[in-house]
Order: C-alpha cells, then sequence, then structure tokens
C-alpha cells in the first residue's frame, strides 16, 4: 500500500523537480520534505492546500490515493481515477519500452515526454492566459494563494450576479 510520502514523493518526481524545488513550490524547508517523503513525518494541512493547489491534485488523492471516486462530467458511470490509472501505466510502459529501443536513459524520456506534454498545453492558452500563467508562476506560494481566494471570490460574485 502506498503511503502519503511515497504518493508526494511520486507527484514530486513526476513533474521532475529536486527537493529543493518541490519544497521551495509548497513553502516547506527541503529536510520537511525529506522527512514526509520517507513517512518520519506527515504534512500539516496547509502542505497538503499547497501541494494540492500547486500540482492541481486532489488532498483526497495525497491523503488516500483514492481516484475512484472521480467522474467525468455529465456522465457519473464513468470512472475518470481508473482511466487515468491505466493511461498512466500504459505511458510508462511505452516510456520504458523507448527508452530501452533508443539506448537513453528513462530519466531522459521522461524529460522529453513531460516537455512536449507542457509545451502542447501552452499553445492551446490564449497570450493572456498565458501571461497570467507566468506572472502567476512567479509569485511566491502565500501570494498564489491569496490570489486564488480572490479569484474565487470573484467568481462568486459573478455566478450570483452581483
Amino acid at each position: 500500500m502506498e503511503t502519503i510520502g511515497e504518493r508526494i514523493k511520486e507527484l514530486r518526481k513526476s513533474v521532475d523537480l529536486s527537493q529543493k524545488e518541490f519544497s521551495k513550490k509548497i513553502g516547506i524547508s527541503q529536510g520537511s520534505l525529506s522527512d514526509i517523503e520517507k513517512g518520519r513525518n506527515k504534512p500539516s494541512i496547509e502542505t497538503f492546500i499547497a501541494i494540492s493547489n500547486q500540482f492541481n491534485v486532489t488532498i483526497d488523492w495525497i491523503i488516500k490515493g483514492d481516484m475512484s471516486n472521480i467522474k467525468f462530467r455529465n456522465s457519473s458511470d464513468i470512472p475518470l481515477g481508473q482511466i487515468i490509472k491505466k493511461l498512466m501505466k500504459a505511458i510508462h510502459i511505452e516510456k520504458k519500452k523507448i527508452s530501452e529501443e533508443f539506448g537513453l536513459p528513462l530519466e531522459h524520456i521522461n524529460k522529453t515526454f513531460n516537455f512536449v506534454m507542457i509545451n502542447r498545453y501552452l499553445k492551446s492558452l490564449t497570450d493572456d492566459q498565458l501571461e497570467f500563467l507566468i506572472l502567476y508562476k512567479r509569485l511566491p506560494v502565500k501570494d498564489q494563494n491569496e490570489l486564488r481566494q480572490l479569484m474565487k471570490i470573484k467568481f462568486q460574485t459573478l455566478k450570483e450576479g452581483t
């Protein structure tokens, strides 16, 4: 059974960040992150929230590793979590095959894959969205959290029509 620390480590590696880089993004020390990954300590609620917000994962996944309750919109009978798990496994298997076929370290294949996926995503954004994302990423985590809260308030206000 995978632990909270193992899931956080898996997430960190999947985004190709060192402990130092990852810990900086979530506002904790590298030593604290190391202790969490090794299971010596549990993350604080603030750390759970920072990881969730920074890396777009649910706190439920970090705590339980369970994605089975995630569903496609408008289709409650299709378990998104199971689909994602199968896709991730298939992608990992294919990356290993490519690594062996071309005699390249898996790390290089992972970096290339991440680069391509990020660039494809970024190309789908408008110039304004991209500028916002770049500026947002440059902010300290505390300011990112504050900005997200302001955006939620603004969205709720628009939704209520006031």
